[in-house]
């Protein structure tokens, strides 16, 4: 399993920022496109730049409110 840190546009405006998981030869790209309705985002900070006290706050995020995912 691999972490990806990226940034999230959501459809709403928001930018959420954070680590995706891939499993091994697996792109963004895959996840975005596989059949799943959500993705889980660990979440590194907002747009209001609100860091999360705990590494490991999760956030099920639903496909169909991405804009945009950005590898950083």
């Amino acid at each position: 399993m691999n972490k990806l840190k990226v940034a999230v546009s959501m459809i709403h405006g928001k930018t959420i920022w954070g680590y995706i998981f891939l499993e091994d030869n697996c792109r963004a790209q895959d996840l975005l496109n596989d059949e799943r309705k959500f993705i889980p985002l660990n979440i590194l900070r907002d747009d209001r730049g609100i860091k999360t006290q705990d590494e490991y706050k999760i956030m099920m995020i639903h496909k169909d409110s991405i804009m945009t995912l950005e590898e950083l």
